[in-house]
């Protein structure tokens, strides 16, 4: 369909249907639209992952109602839809999408001659918009050097005019300052919902909403340029750009209760001119006369009462029921002798000469019945700290000291997948054999050794000689106990390429009659519950690990998948060891892991048993790995690699 028909008085309404199915001819029901009708805008182009659920599909709705977009909506909720209902791996959220285009197809209404005018106005205002410069890299049109210089030129501008506009707001200047369309369009993009906020545009204005945590990815270097209470006050902040005048301003808003210097300033300013009157300096210099003369009165109550100081916590007993105390009530030093306290009932408070005699008296004789060394029972904070003090007590916190608990099982695995060496596989590689060895590590004690699960299950023929329990030992060892194994037969590419059977052994009648990977995951977490490692949803119970030779297994070919099928990754992939971590292979063997698997076996003293490139034989042949590991005293008691919430990976490199 053209853009003259988009734009003309009489719009072609029954056309659509017929334009519809030349695109979209029938297919299969393992097929996928052949087109959808879209642009070559990134900020308006809708992919095919718009339906993966319910607020997912909502969001494209939402995204295809935005101006310079609506002209293509009805095409592409048609197009989602579609995709949606040919899906080969549908799920309840897919079907909960479609429930949601079948909805909004069911109330559309076709647009109007005037609403198609307003629509076609629209584009052409969002193509010039895009049309710049500092975007025709965005389009994948190869641009020249000069014309990525520019637009960088451009992009270091509007982050400078940004700043600026930012400083002039905050000094209450809300005059329009120049702002080029380049530059703008360069900082701010398209129209549409950005990791800084939106973006919105009607005929000739652009409002622009960014949020507090968006202006740092805004300005990039140029942050540094604004005062700090200006960023943590800054809540809101919105843009209003005239693209026909090329002007801008700014509006601010600001966190409620936010206090700067600037506002404490002035603060501090009206409460000084509220003070300075002649009658408030008077009142205030009568409440100060009247609290001093209350502190002498108490100061004069407490000295008038009989009272002793204790000569090393200084803290004063008044009255007459403490001036008989031996002892310092508050932390127990002796005071003086029985008889000099019956003789002497208080010091004193009369200031006299005689009186200071005696309190020079009573202080000589209390310093000499102090005893050296202080009770456990005095004050802490004011006493002199002695060597026990400083070294501590002799005995171990062994609670601080023991070592992290050694891991109880380790799960290794190495997965198979589709491969070819001409290209690349498309949309993701396949897992085609699913294979993991478990082991069980002991710490050397006699009560771990009578608990080795192996002494009570049957032999398993798979496991080598090498990697089984032999006897009762009383060092730390890994010892292997059950095998699970199992191809999987690929949806996507489902025939094997010629290079992917040299290099695996995997016919193409083997993965065939297999089942598929969901089937596959389901059997894998019954193995493991069965051994008491998950629980009937998939969740970890007790400390254990997956191990691998690499990242590519779980962090790449098994998320990847399952997140293209739209499966769930069970919870107890979203942590394991690579054994080829720095802190792992290179800390134990003080050397890097190279030339292969294979080589890495044998360099440790291990042999070598099976065809190379087999899922299970690669997975044992890790395992003696991991034994030779334990046996010379590696201790396996954290992971290296995981996933967050959202599946990003995240670990060490």
């Amino acid at each position: 369909m053209s853009m003259k028909d988009i734009i003309s008085d009489k719009p072609k309404v029954k056309e659509a249907p017929t334009e519809w199915d030349r695109q979209h001819p029938s297919n299969p029901s393992t097929g996928v639209p052949i087109a959808l009708y879209t642009d070559e805008n990134p900020a308006t182009t809708i992919k095919g992952t718009g339906f993966k659920n319910r607020d997912i599909a909502e969001r494209t709705i939402f995204l295809t109602s935005q101006p310079g977009a609506r002209y293509k909506q009805h095409w592409t909720i048609r197009a989602m839809r579609e995709r949606a209902a040919y899906h080969p791996h549908q799920t309840d959220g897919i079907r909960e999408a479609i429930a949601v285009f079948d909805a909004w197809l069911k109330s559309y209404q076709p647009p109007t001659c005037e609403e198609r005018r307003e629509q076609g106005r629209e584009w052409r205002h969002h193509r010039d918009l895009c049309s710049s410069m500092a975007n025709h890299h965005s389009y994948g049109k190869n641009p020249s050097r000069g014309e990525l210089r520019r637009a960088k030129e451009d992009l270091k501008d509007g982050q400078q005019l940004f700043s600026k506009l930012l400083l002039l707001c905050q000094r209450q200047r809300l005059r329009p300052m120049g702002f080029p369309l380049v530059s703008f369009t360069a900082l701010f993009g398209g129209p549409g919902i950005h990791g800084y906020g939106s973006h919105n545009i009607d005929a000739n204005n652009s409002l622009i909403v960014v949020n507090g945590e968006g202006l740092k990815e805004l300005l990039g270097d140029n942050v540094n340029s604004l005062q700090l209470a200006l960023m943590e006050s800054i809540k809101i902040t919105k843009i209003h750009f005239d693209r026909k005048d090329e002007v801008a301003r700014a509006e601010i808003e600001k966190y409620p209760g936010h206090v700067t210097l600037q506002d404490l300033w002035k603060g501090g300013r009206k409460d000084k001119d509220q003070n300075t009157s002649h009658e408030s300096k008077k009142t205030n210099n009568a409440e100060r006369v009247e609290e001093k003369c209350s502190k002498i009165s108490q100061k004069i109550e407490q000295v008038s009462s009989p009272s002793w100081t204790c000569t090393v916590c200084t803290f004063i007993h008044v009255g007459e029921s403490k001036v008989e105390f031996l002892a310092c009530e508050l932390c127990g030093t002796a005071r003086t002798s029985a008889t000099i306290a019956k003789s002497q009932k208080y010091i004193s408070t009369t200031v006299t000469a005689a009186t200071r005699m005696k309190r020079k008296q009573a202080m000589t004789v209390t310093s000499k019945a102090c005893p050296t060394s202080l009770p456990s029972s005095s004050w802490g904070c004011l006493r002199a700290p002695t060597k026990k003090d400083i070294q501590g007590p002799c005995k171990r916190r062994k609670g601080f000291d023991q070592p992290p608990s050694l891991m109880d099982f380790l799960v290794v695995l190495d997965f198979e997948w589709t491969a070819d060496d001409k290209r690349k596989m498309e949309p993701v590689s396949e897992i085609t054999q699913f294979p993991s060895v478990l082991m069980q590590l002991t710490n050397g004690s006699s009560a771990a050794a009578d608990r080795i699960i192996c002494n009570s299950l049957p032999v398993d023929d798979r496991i080598p000689p090498d990697l089984k329990c032999q006897s009762k030992s009383s060092k730390i060892d890994a010892i292997c106990f059950s095998v699970f194994d199992s191809y999987v037969r690929p949806t996507l590419n489902p025939k094997l390429t010629m290079f992917s059977i040299e290099l695996t052994g995997i016919t193409q009648n083997t993965v065939d009659s297999a089942p598929t990977i969901d089937a596959v995951l389901i059997q894998y977490v019954h193995w493991l519950r069965s051994h008491g490692l998950v629980d009937e949803k998939g969740n970890r119970i007790g400390n254990w690990a997956f191990v691998t030779w690499g990242d590519c297994d779980i962090m790449t070919t098994l998320r990847l998948e399952l997140l293209y099928k739209s499966i769930d990754l069970p919870p107890c992939f979203n942590r394991w060891i690579n054994l080829k971590d720095d802190a792992i292979f290179r800390r134990h063997y003080r050397r890097e892991p190279r030339g292969g698997l294979r080589a890495c076996v044998e360099s440790v003293g291990a042999t070598w048993e099976g065809r190379a490139h087999n899922g299970l034989v690669d997975s044992i042949n890790t395992a003696k790995i991991v034994r030779n590991m334990v046996q010379a005293g590696f201790r396996f008691v954290r992971y290296t690699r995981g996933l967050n919430r959202n599946g990003t990976p995240f670990g060490t490199t």
